[in-house]
């Protein structure tokens, strides 16, 4: 019997023999020991179309889209993130001179934390991104978020919002 995964191409040969039933962990790994990147990059993008569509389902009560919707959706974010590397390496091999800055990034005390935060948008559906990210004083990084709100007024709601939930 061979079955498929998440209706992508990427199938899964079942031992009839009850005693030793197929464990995904090791389906995975044998996958990724055997295939190429571009098969390590769909498993990837399925495993993380499901987890957003687990997500959808247990925390905003969302219905479950088909296995062909996720298999599609996770296709299209391979195909959108290959298209931004294209585009990054294209923006690196002729980058743009940009006027230098005086302000930078600068250390927080010893012992201490420093808390960044961004923002941009809105979308075209008025969603904006947000990200913060948490260093401590050697420089490391001890914690990093990112998400999406709806509907702010401005760069500057976006911006407090963002800090607020960094804190």
């Amino acid at each position: 019997m061979k079955t498929v995964f998440f209706a992508s191409p990427l199938g899964c040969k079942f031992v009839t023999n009850r005693s030793c039933p197929l464990v995904f962990r090791d389906w995975l790994e044998q996958m990724i020991m055997q295939k190429g990147i571009e098969v390590l990059e769909l498993i990837l993008a399925i495993c993380y179309e499901v987890r957003k569509v687990r997500n959808k389902r247990c925390f905003e009560g969302q219905g479950l889209p088909t296995t062909m919707t996720c298999f599609t959706t996770a296709l299209n974010s391979i195909l959108n993130f290959n298209n931004a590397s294209v585009l990054l390496d294209h923006t690196c091999s002729s980058p743009t001179q940009v006027p230098i800055s005086n302000v930078h990034w600068s250390t927080p005390i010893n012992g201490g934390y420093k808390l960044n935060a961004d923002v941009a948008g809105p979308d075209n559906e008025g969603r904006w991104g947000m990200a913060d990210i948490v260093r401590d004083s050697d420089e490391y990084v001890v914690g990093v978020v990112c998400w999406c709100l709806p509907l702010l007024p401005n760069s500057d709601i976006a911006e407090y919002m963002a800090m607020l939930k960094g804190l």
